[in-house]
């Protein structure tokens, strides 16, 4: 089981953590094609990775509550849209919920699963924001302004339809991020809310762990 489990780890790792890091990567690599200076502080101007003040938390800790709500409110659609569109058998291996193992692998005291999660988690976070919210949200404002946030939130909902059966669940959420990017002209929110959202499953791990 072990070894089939490693195999899976990093299964999980390489199709779905190697996009994720080349969103990360592509966004540095466009804004420099624009031909942005290697200046750190035109870097957060341009992603919009600005200071966080007591505005900016009155909106990004509702934010996380709802994108966690939402998630969990509406995982029932899962099991209603699996009925339609059969999970593939690898991602039911890979969401198994046995204590004593994540993806096959045994997890008492195997601190590697935890780290790989988190770098996983990282490039997840980062990625999708650096990509969408930094890169991609300011230019689309130039062509549909006030509207931003609701095509950009559909748009993102989309990019997630490799997974169907999340598509509605995740649907609030992206919207809620967008308008919340739109609103403050600042990308920090959704970073640090997306992160956090992400935590109960990495806690979830290290419980395992331990």
């Amino acid at each position: 089981m072990d070894l089939m489990g490693v195999r899976l780890f990093v299964t999980f790792l390489a199709s779905l953590g190697a996009p994720l890091l080349l969103l990360l990567l592509l966004s540095i690599r466009f804004y420099r094609k624009e031909g942005n200076p290697w200046s750190w502080n035109h870097f957060c101007e341009r992603f919009r990775l600005r200071p966080m003040g007591v505005k900016e938390w009155a909106w990004t800790i509702p934010l996380a509550v709802f994108l966690f709500a939402s998630n969990v409110g509406l995982s029932f659609t899962y099991e209603w849209i699996s009925g339609l569109i059969p999970v593939p058998k690898f991602l039911v291996r890979m969401m198994d919920d046995d204590p004593n193992y994540f993806m096959e692998l045994a997890v008492k005291g195997n601190w590697l699963i935890p780290l790989g999660f988190l770098g996983f988690l990282v490039c997840n976070v980062v990625g999708e924001e650096f990509w969408w919210r930094g890169y991609i949200f300011p230019r689309q404002e130039v062509a549909h302004q006030k509207w931003t946030w609701l095509i950009h939130g559909l748009m993102w909902n989309a990019f997630h339809l490799f997974m169907p059966w999340e598509a509605i669940r995740l649907l609030p959420g992206a919207l809620a991020l967008s308008f919340v990017a739109q609103r403050l002209r600042n990308t920090m929110p959704g970073l640090i809310a997306h992160f956090a959202v992400s935590i109960p499953a990495l806690a979830q791990i290290i419980g395992k762990v331990m």
